[in-house]
Parts: C-alpha cells; structure tokens; sequence
C-alpha cells in the first residue's frame, strides 16, 4: 500500500497536511472535507476556508511543496 498525505492550501496563504491517509477516509459534503487520520482523529476543514486539496504519495523530498509545485 502507498503512503499518502493529504495536503489542504487555504485561501489565507497557511497549509496544513496529514499523513498516513487512505482514500476512503476522505470525505466531502457541502460544506465541509473530513480526514479521519490513523483510524484515531477526525479532522474537519470548512471548504470556505480552502483554496485547494489533495491526496498524493508521501515523499519527505515533497511533502513541503505546494499543489502546484508538486504537480
């Protein structure tokens, strides 16, 4: 199984990132992005807030670029 992070950029320039996440613990409504992190905590983003998200592989040579500088 791939390692991967889940990384948040919100409209007020900040970034937070979680890792180890699966898909399935991803989940999206109308207004809000839930990560359940290590089957322990649950944490709750408001889409509002966020500029952009993702899920991508885990690399400690990535992990502090941006979406798009990972792209």
């Amino acid at each position: 199984m791939t390692h991967l992070e889940f990384v948040v950029e919100f409209k007020d320039g900040s970034r937070d990132w979680l890792d180890p996440v699966d898909h399935s613990g991803v989940t999206e409504d109308d207004t809000n992005i839930v990560v359940e992190h290590h089957n322990d905590y649950v944490y709750t983003y408001e889409k509002s807030k966020i500029d952009r998200w993702t899920i991508r592989p885990y690399d400690p040579d990535t992990t502090y670029m941006t979406i798009e500088e990972y792209s």
